[in-house]
């Protein structure tokens, strides 16, 4: 079979994705304030997105963020960084409220039970996002998907 011109040109024949590739960011000219970007948009209803970059191992199709066997040390470091820019997004927004929620990345069940804890709580109280009270997706592999790191999911509602 034969692609056509326009698949056959490209770097990733025959590939759909859904979020731009990380090829496609530029630096912005001039800075922009966040809460002069959001000012004056409906914030009752938002679909939070929360990408923890952890994987076991990279899968051939992603072009995500994401890094392969991270010392916890690193994990740490970006849960860190996650609840100051979480604090920061939070205050440029404002009131918020949040309607679906989303973990992804990476594993986020590649993150220890502890950390996982540590995500919810961050998730509930900076946004209030509660995944029992709202629909909720959270990926994983069955590499990662341990009796414990599946306790957490269930606790905090993003499980049946």
């Amino acid at each position: 079979m034969t692609l056509p011109h326009h698949l056959a040109a490209g770097p990733y024949q025959s590939y759909t994705y859904g979020y731009p590739h990380k090829t496609a960011y530029r630096p912005l000219t001039s800075p922009l304030s966040l809460k002069d970007v959001w000012e004056g948009e409906n914030k009752s209803s938002l679909f939070l997105y929360l990408h923890i970059p952890f994987c076991e191992m990279r899968c051939g199709f992603c072009n995500l963020f994401t890094t392969v066997g991270a010392p916890q040390s690193l994990e740490q470091a970006y849960l860190d960084a996650l609840e100051r820019q979480a604090r920061v997004v939070r205050e440029a927004l404002g009131e918020v409220g949040v309607a679906r929620l989303a973990l992804g990345g990476g594993t986020p069940t590649y993150l220890e039970p502890d950390a996982l804890e540590r995500v919810f709580d961050l998730l509930a109280r900076e946004f209030g996002a509660r995944p029992a009270q709202l629909p909720t997706s959270v990926e994983t592999s069955p590499a990662t998907a341990t009796p414990e790191r599946l306790r957490v999911l269930a606790q905090r509602g993003s499980a049946a």
